[in-house]
């Protein structure tokens, strides 16, 4: 009985990833979400040193990709990144929480103690 061949793209796919992953470096994805970050207002001046640290370790990564401390640390600082700049946020979204105020369940508030003590409840 002769063996199946399998699929002529079964073959070519881990040849695909291989280009992929070795024509875009972490570096210079970070650099690329970096730009559209700043170019949608969502990173500023203030954010430099967060993306430094950032930089550094997307260079780390690549110059050493088989370190899975440096990964972890990576990913942390890539996400820490992400979330700074979607604090940000929309300015009309962060006009309404300045001006919002606080809404408190009325059910659970304490009534206050009204009652006055005489001389003769010491």
């Amino acid at each position: 009985m002769a063996a199946k061949k399998a699929p002529e793209t079964a073959k070519k796919r881990p040849e695909t990833r291989k280009k992929v992953a070795e024509s875009l470096t972490n570096f210079q994805a970070l650099l690329a979400t970096i730009e559209a970050l700043r170019s949608s207002g969502k990173l500023d001046k203030i954010d430099e040193a967060r993306i430094r640290i950032c930089l550094g370790l997307a260079a780390a990564v690549d110059s050493m990709p088989d370190n899975p401390s440096l990964w972890r640390e990576y990913r942390a600082a890539e996400k820490a990144l992400r979330e700074e700049a979607s604090a940000h946020g929309d300015p009309f979204d962060q006009l309404l929480a300045s001006i919002s105020a606080e809404i408190r369940d009325e059910a659970k508030q304490e009534e206050p103690n009204t009652r006055t003590r005489s001389r003769g409840d010491r």
